[in-house]
């Protein structure tokens, strides 16, 4: 379990995936192999997936980022309240303001779920 108040933390190449408590700090994370999972307060939290989705964030104010690899077409589930939701192009997002919620798979072999749930903050997924 990874926890942050504030400062950075820079994670590369974990097997067995990832749980984390984010307050204001900044997770990078890339080549993950394995579940993501976590609460993410005002900090900013990015993961590069280097295998099948299996995604669970949780944020207050601060943003959210998941890459899922090439050709894996993960089914998204991303809501915010406030926030801004990013997505492939080939997924629609409601473009009113306020509450908003998708669920769409990404284009690819159908594998793996990412789901995602902002109060505020925006939410991308690459």
């Amino acid at each position: 379990v990874l926890r942050t108040k504030a400062g950075f933390a820079n994670l590369s190449k974990i097997v067995g995936g990832v749980d984390f408590d984010n307050g204001r700090g900044r997770i990078e994370a890339t080549g993950i192999d394995g579940a993501v999972r976590g609460v993410n307060e005002d900090g900013n939290v990015s993961f590069q997936l280097a295998n099948d989705a299996d995604v669970l964030i949780e944020t207050q104010d601060g943003g959210v980022s998941v890459k899922p690899p090439g050709g894996v077409g993960a089914l998204l589930k991303l809501s915010s309240e406030e926030g801004t939701i990013t997505a492939p192009d080939s997924i629609v997002i409601p473009k009113n303001s306020g509450p908003k919620s998708v669920v769409a798979r990404m284009d690819g072999a159908a594998k793996g779920v990412i789901i995602v749930r902002s109060k505020r903050g925006p939410i991308r997924v690459r």
